[in-house]
């Protein structure tokens, strides 16, 4: 799902498991288009259904405000002591 968000203006700040973080410019709205592409990629739920396979859920949380994109931490924290 995240080949939508860099085609829509945005851009893949972090993934984490299944999780992605999509952050967008200031004055954009385009990331309900995203949130819509996601939501609609969930289709295939109905032929799921009908295999007897549960369907798929999914989460989407949108935010707005402004973005300070970085890593977080100490900078030897990696190292072994």
């Amino acid at each position: 799902m995240e080949r939508h968000v860099p085609y829509h203006g945005g851009f893949i700040d972090k993934c984490i498991g299944d999780a992605n973080m999509g952050c967008f410019p200031i004055r954009r709205t385009r990331h309900y288009a995203v949130v819509w592409l996601c939501w609609s990629g969930l289709a295939h739920n109905a032929g799921r259904q009908r295999a007897g396979y549960r369907p798929i859920k999914i989460g989407i949380g949108i935010n707005t405000g402004i973005v300070i994109p970085g890593t977080v931490g100490a900078p030897h924290a990696w190292m072994e002591r």
